[in-house]
């Protein structure tokens, strides 16, 4: 079994290494970037799982069993991958598409039915918020939102927080394409840059936004050059 270049794992991540990593086969490539076989199988069955909660949700929601569903399938990756890069301690802001994010945080699969099936146990919100608006107060994952990227203004102001308390932590928003269409994602932005807050903004770009194309809603092909 090949294992990262000795140079790779005394300085952490150098992308000049993954190319030679991944002509010796895939497990060096996870190791180059400080990764153990076990974390790549744990990071692996987060996303069949997410991928498995996603898929039966949607099921349940067209034969009427839960109220609504929306997937995350092909967001498996990008959110599951990030929360790992994360302190326990650090506020997360979800939105719609977070199935993964919130079980790579810590929810259980059964905590996300939960939400799902409006449960008085359910911990998101004891039944009382829409299907799929998670959170979790215990692993500072902040309530989903039913208004696209409200979630945006809400982790510049825990940054802010947090920078005039003397904190370290950093906060997280994530949001789709869509969301970096609307009022509050410029308006963030603005503001955590002029402030120079401890906040990361990740956006999913999935094409999609509901039903409007991103074509349709940018003059520009990424969203990074909004």
């Amino acid at each position: 079994m090949s294992s990262a270049p000795s140079e790779l794992r005394r300085s952490g991540p150098d992308t000049r290494g993954v190319t030679g990593a991944h002509r010796r086969g895939p497990r060096a490539v996870h190791r180059a970037f400080g990764l153990s076989d076990q974390d790549a199988l744990d990071m692996y069955y987060a996303m069949l799982v997410t991928r498995q909660l996603s898929q039966q949700a949607l099921r349940l929601a067209f034969q009427g069993t839960i109220d609504v569903s929306i997937p995350s399938d092909g967001h498996e990756a990008a959110q599951i991958a990030s929360m790992r890069a994360l302190r326990p301690t650090d506020p997360v802001y979800l939105f719609y598409r977070s199935v993964p994010a919130a079980y790579a945080r810590g929810m259980t699969a059964r905590e996300i039915c939960l939400g799902y099936f409006g449960r008085a146990d359910d911990p998101s919100s004891g039944g009382k918020n829409l299907a799929g608006h998670w959170a979790k107060r215990e692993l500072r994952l902040m309530s989903v939102s039913g208004s696209v990227a409200t979630q945006i203004p809400h982790a510049v102001g825990s940054a802010l927080a947090a920078k005039l308390r003397g904190e370290d932590s950093v906060s997280v928003a994530y949001f789709g394409d869509g969301g970096s269409s609307k009022a509050e994602f410029h308006e963030a932005l603005n503001f955590a840059a002029v402030q120079q807050l401890p906040v990361v903004l990740l956006c999913e770009n999935n094409g999609l936004a509901i039903s409007v194309p991103f074509d349709k809603q940018s003059p520009v092909a990424r969203v990074a050059d909004r």
